[in-house]
């Protein structure tokens, strides 16, 4: 027969007399707590049936064992308003040593039903979390409503796949987070569980604190943005762009390009640009200064988030539209001319392509076909590098807006959704966000006495376990 397995409190001395109560099983039992005071197991008994609480969470007075034939586990019995708890990974070594989930939630519990026993208040946040509460229940709450029932729809309509009008349809997410948050928070009963009260707390404030902060850097990076607003106005950024096609119309590092070709690509593309730029300097250029004071106002009131949504609009629609039809201009004539290369090619070898079998078959071709397709295919070949070199200098150019546009969808992405409460948590109190428990000898004691330790949760899961409270 397997020996009993008691749970102990470590604020509670095991040797000390008295009537303990808690939860108890065939092989495992839990002691929540000791009568302070000395009582008699009748009173003991009707002291613990006062509370009615569910039945899967009601206590009983408990008749331990001799503890000298019992393994004995000592566990911190977490005040509540300290947010610790234990959690327990289903294919961890001590679950499969016999600790389960209803031990666990009883071992959360155990403050819980100490403190109700006692005829003290269970609180499950700290005085700085409770003005907060407060604060954003009696003064933000009607401001995040009014906000959260415009949700900007018009914006996102009109602006489908703008970047501002997601950011925007970001932020009214985040404010109905914090709407559900303060709802979840100040609805409380006495026996609420502290691993689900402890994900909506953490969820609740790495929210704020992200609005907070994302705010915080907007108004810098803002009042920056207004006051040197002049001197950024006078930046350029279409002179590089023609000279690297004046460049090329020369015969570039000493290769010698198609002349007639490369000169009609050269003017072809440079009247794109100057028909571009002509555009910008006419209504945005003139402008430049206006657009930076409007993005340095944008930020301080909305936060460095929607600066860097409003950036990416600026580069997609403003400053590379140009690059990015250059681009599809020479992206379109390359691959027709490489298709007209392979089919030539195939020609050329007597192939021909089947389509209704989707594969290449022999074919006699006429003399005349094959003269007619040996020239066009040499002609392709010779004026294959002049098409080339032109399509590489805007696929690097549309490479490098690319790599810009991600670098500033990543530092929006990490300021919407960074987990900087829970990285503060996770060096501050690691407790606060177990991944599971272990059990180690007691240094102080007899050794059928172990403790039981928690394990923090990993930062990569600690953020998903964050996220999924939202």
């Amino acid at each position: 027969m397997l020996p009993t397995t008691i749970f102990w409190p470590l604020q509670e001395d095991v040797r000390a007399p008295g009537v303990c109560y808690g939860w108890a099983s065939p092989t495992k039992v839990c002691v929540a707590g000791r009568f302070a005071e000395d009582v008699d197991l009748e009173t003991a008994r009707t002291r613990i049936r006062a509370l009615r609480l569910d039945q899967h969470i009601q206590p009983a007075v408990l008749d331990l064992p001799d503890l000298d034939t019992c393994i004995i586990v000592q566990y911190q019995r977490y005040p509540s308003k300290s947010l610790r708890f234990y959690d327990i990974d289903n294919d961890s070594l001590a679950y499969s040593a016999g600790l389960d989930r209803s031990l666990i939630s009883q071992l959360n519990l155990a403050h819980q039903i100490h403190s109700l026993v006692n005829g003290e208040t269970v609180k499950l946040h700290k005085p700085t979390a409770a003005v907060l509460l407060r604060l954003a229940a009696t003064v933000l709450r009607p401001a995040l409503t009014l906000v959260y029932s415009l949700r900007l729809s018009f914006l996102t309509q009109l602006l489908p796949r703008s970047a501002v009008g997601k950011q925007l349809q970001t932020r009214a997410n985040q404010v109905g987070s914090l709407l559900r948050g303060i709802d979840g928070l100040s609805t409380t009963s006495l026996t609420t569980g502290i691993p689900e009260y402890a994900q909506k707390y953490t969820a609740f404030f790495n929210e704020l604190w992200l609005i907070l902060n994302d705010i915080t850097l907007g108004v810098a990076f803002g009042t920056f943005l207004r006051d040197n607003a002049q001197y950024l106005a006078s930046t350029h950024l279409l002179d590089d762009l023609e000279a690297a096609l004046t460049w090329l119309d020369s015969w570039p590092a000493g290769l010698k390009l198609n002349t007639e070709l490369s000169r009609f690509y050269s003017r072809a593309f440079i009247s794109l640009v100057h028909y571009w730029g002509g555009f910008l300097t006419r209504h945005v250029f003139d402008h430049t200064a206006l657009l930076i004071t409007f993005c340095g106002y944008a930020s301080i009131i909305g936060g460095l988030s929607l600066l860097i949504a409003l950036f990416i609009d600026i580069l997609a629609f403003i400053v590379t539209p140009h690059i990015t039809l250059c681009y599809r201009v020479a992206c379109g004539v390359y691959s027709l001319e490489k298709a007209a290369l392979g089919g030539l090619w195939a020609l050329f070898r007597g192939k021909r392509y089947n389509a209704l079998r989707n594969r290449m078959d022999t074919w006699d071709y006429d003399i005349d076909q094959l003269l007619f397709g040996t020239m066009l295919f040499t002609l392709l070949t010779f004026l294959s590098p002049t098409t080339m070199v032109y399509y590489f200098l805007f696929a690097l150019a549309r490479l490098v807006s690319l790599l810009i546009h991600a670098s500033l969808e990543v530092c929006l992405a990490f300021m919407n959704h960074f987990p900087l409460f829970m990285l503060m948590l996770k060096v501050k109190d690691p407790s606060r966000i177990p991944d599971n428990i272990c059990l180690l000898p007691s240094p102080d004691a007899a050794g059928n006495v172990l403790l039981l330790m928690v394990c923090g949760l990993p930062m990569f899961y600690a953020a998903d376990w964050c996220t999924s409270a939202l």
